[in-house]
Formats: structure tokens, sequence, C-alpha cells
């Protein structure tokens, strides 16, 4: 589930132009 929630938030942040935000919150998972 854990890994669904990162996929969603980095296909998010590529559409809105923030990869690296998302990156380190799934690290952070």
């Amino acid at each position: 589930m854990a890994h669904l929630i990162c996929y969603l938030g980095i296909l998010l942040a590529l559409i809105a132009g923030h990869l690296g935000d998302s990156s380190r919150h799934c690290i952070g998972f």
C-alpha cells in the first residue's frame, strides 16, 4: 500500500514538476 501511495506521489510530482520533494517523502517511507 505504501508503495502505491509513493508511486502516486511521484506521478503527481512529475506532473507538478516537484520530483525532489516527492522523492524525499518516498525515502521517508
